[in-house]
């Protein structure tokens, strides 16, 4: 079965936030959202970008029925 890649980009509402601090404390949520969601492994990446003030995030599902599940809920929550 192949890996499923999901990429998603953030930015802050915020101009004024702490950018460095803010793009880790989105890390370790989005970490703690999959893990929870997951039962199989899930490789992040994340490529924070102080110029254009964005977090560039790539998630790699190894179970498609994970992927499915991410996309799903994702769809859902309020982010």
């Amino acid at each position: 079965m192949n890996p499923t890649k999901i990429n998603l980009s953030f930015v802050p509402y915020d101009e004024d936030v702490d950018f460095r601090q803010w793009a880790s404390d989105l890390e370790d949520s989005i970490r703690m959202w999959c893990r929870q969601m997951t039962q199989s492994d899930t490789v992040f990446c994340f490529k924070p970008d102080e110029a254009s003030r964005s977090l560039n995030v790539s998630v790699t599902f190894y179970e498609t029925p994970d992927a499915v599940a991410f996309k799903l809920a994702w769809s859902k929550t309020d982010h």
